[in-house]
């Protein structure tokens, strides 16, 4: 689908549209000076040379830069395209889209700056974004002063460089660099001049705030992205002979990042990390790129499937998982709304219809006001019945890359079934609820929860004990495949594992009340490290022979490292009710359950901790190198799960099916 609004690619004055109404931006021809227009031709002629370190970008044919006072630029530029979404916030949709960002900005413009709290200044950019961008659509004064308001005082006048993490000060960046670009011609010169030069500092200071950061990141991105939109706001409008260059360099981080990800849309960093890095930083960058430099990245694998991973990892009432490491709460708002331009028309109906899902009527996925101008721009106010996107998308998606593997039982509605496995960790969301889920902040705090964000729901090793560490470990899982059988509507595939443990210690001392309730110190010996391999098999029924929607079945193996103590973890989704008896548990959420059966070794005990959302697991703990689990589930009656003394191996009926471990598979229906 090409995108929704008409792009003139020489962003000349269009004839005046039905809405009458003056655009907030203007075409001034600028005062020429020498310098300028030196400044004017190189960048012109920069531009047109190919990059070979970012590879082959594809220009927008006739492009011209924007003029010195040509604004807004970042999301639409010229008066056809101001006219477009103003036209397009009058239809019905588009109205409930206006209203949803005027609620969003009250809220916004109430929150309290007493203590100057973090979370609060952060948004001060967006905060000012976005009521740049109901000035654009209602043309309403009232909000170009909030805007300069927040921009002066909450952002130039009290920076705190200091007090901000990366990620917070790459959002207030990026706010503001949309806010100066809506609201430009109607600030004063000396309100331009206090933010263009905090632009222009902030951008420079971020990107080398941003060099000493993990490159994996999502705030490493957006940093980047913010600057170089920082900069391209104020592209023409400075005789700053070097800002090109800084924006190719951020640039080439996006590239970068984009060219990280694996096929299907999925980061080998997870899902977390790539919708955090997508929605505030690479689709906003890629969006002013093409309309201010005319620099089209938009065609990039990563752009095209950056809703593919929230469309299979979905399920109506229980929301998406998180998956990777540890991440606040995730705007997806700003996914659906930039991605849109670039979505051909199955996957924007799909859109459409995961919002729905999402959100219904609600909050339409605008979590930032000003996200609700993309909507408009890119098409996403036609609402009109969206079906459903499964019809023709297969049960299993698999990215080599990113070593990541989801298999669903259909597509529904709220009784899909959806398991995800990345880096052999599984999350399982079925039957409206969010069973299998990530680690949590803190759960690495207790002993019983280890490798906590990093091997969550795993057969793996104790690193510590208490607050004590033992062992620094280091794995790499690889898998080997995944298939799904439409036939018997089962999947099988296999993980392994090699990994070294490093001892920190050789023994840990701890304090204790003996029989008589005396203190007693003794010390613990910590068995010394070394190499180890593993592996992790999975089937997946989703036929419903057992007598259940869902039958997952693992068999963990771990060899090596003699003595280092072993233990096979789930983390439960926080709204998880559990207990757990002898070698079987229940999880609840309302009238579904997930029921386990460790089917070997024999005699094992489950052990539970509950503190949700903070830690919410179960453990066995084992001196075993093999360990196999049988889960259900259903909602009603549990399907009987029967094994012999051979486990998965010798066969084990669950319900009126047969499941078997033969040659590295699980096979069902023997």
């Amino acid at each position: 689908m090409t995108e929704v609004l008409p792009h003139h690619s020489s962003h000349q004055a269009q004839e005046a549209s039905v809405d009458r109404r003056p655009a907030p931006c203007r075409r001034n021809t600028p005062t020429l000076s020498l310098a300028s227009v030196c400044a004017s031709l190189l960048a012109i002629v920069s531009l047109c040379i190919p990059v070979a370190a970012i590879g082959n970008v594809r220009m927008v044919e006739g492009h011209m830069l924007p003029g010195a006072d040509e604004y807004p630029r970042l999301i639409v530029r010229g008066e056809a395209e101001v006219n477009a979404v103003r036209s397009a916030a009058e239809t019905d949709w588009g109205k409930r889209i206006v209203r949803r960002m005027e609620q969003a900005q009250r809220l916004m413009d109430a929150l309290p700056l007493t203590g100057r709290n973090r979370d609060v200044v952060k948004e001060a950019g967006f905060k000012s974004a976005g009521n740049g961008a109901l000035y654009l659509l209602t043309d309403d004064r009232s909000h170009v002063n909030k805007a300069r308001e927040a921009v002066l005082v909450e952002i130039v006048g009290y920076p705190m460089v200091a007090q901000l993490d990366l990620v917070d000060r790459a959002s207030r960046l990026h706010g503001t660099a949309v806010a100066f670009d809506l609201c430009n011609q109607s600030w004063s010169r000396d309100a331009r001049e206090r933010v263009r030069k905090f632009l222009i500092e902030e951008a420079q200071a971020i990107r080398k705030a941003a060099d000493s950061a993990r490159r994996s990141q999502p705030d490493h991105v957006m940093a980047y992205a913010a600057a170089g939109m920082a900069e391209m706001v104020l592209l023409n409008g400075s005789d700053d002979g070097e800002l090109l260059d800084r924006i190719r360099r951020s640039e080439r981080v996006i590239v970068n990042f984009m060219d990280s990800i694996g096929d299907g849309g999925f980061s080998p960093h997870g899902e977390a990390v790539r919708q955090a890095a997508m929605a505030s930083g690479v689709l906003p960058y890629v969006r002013a790129s093409k309309l201010v430099l005319g620099r089209d990245l938009s065609q990039h694998p990563a752009i095209k499937h950056a809703i593919t991973p929230m469309l299979y990892l979905t399920v109506p009432g229980a929301g998406i998982p998180m998956i990777g490491p540890f991440t606040p709460a995730l705007d997806r708002g700003g996914i659906f709304a930039a991605a849109a331009a670039w979505l051909d028309e199955p996957m924007l109906n799909h859109a459409r219809w995961l919002m729905d899902r999402l959100d219904g009527d609600r909050f339409l996925g605008i979590v930032r006001p000003h996200e609700g101008l993309e909507m408009l721009r890119n098409g996403l106010i036609d609402r009109s019945s969206p079906n459903s996107p499964y019809e023709t998308l297969p049960n299993l998606v698999h990215s080599a890359k990113a070593n990541m593997t989801v298999v669903r039982s259909g597509w529904d509605g709220p009784d899909d079934v959806v398991l995800a496995v990345h880096n052999a960790g599984i999350r399982i969301l079925g039957l409206g609820g969010y069973f299998a889920g990530h680690a949590g902040p803190h759960a690495g705090a207790w002993s019983h929860a280890p490798g906590a964000g990093r091997q969550d729901n795993v057969f793996s090793i104790h690193t510590t004990l208490g607050r004590d560490r033992m062992y620094d470990l280091r794995s790499d899982w690889t898998m080997g495949s995944f298939t799904w059988d439409d036939d018997s509507e089962t999947a099988s595939g296999q993980f392994t594992v090699s990994g070294r443990l490093n001892r920190t210690t050789e023994s840990i001392r701890r304090t204790e009340r003996d029989e008589e309730n005396r203190r007693v110190t003794r010390e613990i010996p910590v068995a010394e490290g070394g190499e180890f391999t593993g592996s992790r098999t999975i089937g997946v029924d989703y036929s419903g022979k057992s007598g259940a929607p869902a039958v997952f079945v693992f068999s963990d193996r771990l060899e090596g490292v003699a003595g280092a103590p072993r233990a096979w973890i789930m983390h439960l989704g926080g709204d998880v009710r559990f207990d757990s008896d002898g070698g079987k548990f229940t999880a609840r959420i309302g009238d579904a359950t997930l029921v386990g059966t460790v089917v070997a070794p024999a005699d094992i005990e489950i052990r539970s901790t509950t503190n949700a959302p903070h830690a919410n697991f179960i453990t066995i703990d084992t001196e075993a190198e093999q360990i196999e689990i049988i889960m259900t589930l259903q909602r009603g009656s549990v399907p009987r799960v029967t094994a012999t003394d051979k486990g998965l191996a010798g066969g084990v009926r669950v319900g009126d099916q047969s499941v078997k471990l033969e040659n590295g598979r699980i096979v069902f229906g023997q």
